[in-house]
């Protein structure tokens, strides 16, 4: 499993996991914003599927393969490592695109979150059929 990547989820486990771990769900929910004890969801999930008997033979194990369809980038506070990050975005044109914030309040993680926006706005320019509609 890599962090940071799409992963499918059967809704009937889902079910399962959250009625044997209810008290756990239930207070990872409640966080706005992570904290130290809340349930790593997708941890949680595949570990249930391993250690319970009935579900072993739906866990499959599948080997990525670094074609172009994910990319990963790390945001920093180098706005020219940004830009040209971004513009090898542009080129690999991946299926899955995760950026992590790893920024600061300076004026640098600023001129990159701009950056980032500038991005978004020119690879995505018409909102998904799922995103709310914007606020003016």
């Amino acid at each position: 499993m890599l962090p940071h990547a799409p992963r499918l989820f059967d809704r009937a486990i889902i079910e399962d996991v959250q009625a044997r771990w209810h008290a756990a769900v239930v207070e990872t929910s409640a966080h706005r914003f992570r904290t130290g004890r809340d349930v790593v969801w997708h941890l949680l999930y595949f570990n249930y599927l391993l250690a319970e008997p009935h579900y072993r033979d739906r866990v499959a194990r599948r080997q990525l393969i670094n074609n172009g369809d994910y990319a990963f980038v790390m945001l920093t506070t180098d706005v020219h490592a940004m830009r040209e990050k971004f513009v090898d975005v542009i080129f690999q044109q991946p299926t899955f695109l995760c950026f992590n914030d790893n920024l600061d309040s300076s004026a640098a993680s600023a001129q990159v979150l701009g950056e980032l926006r500038r991005f978004l706005e020119c690879r995505y320019p018409e909102p998904s059929s799922f995103e709310r509609p914007a606020e003016r």
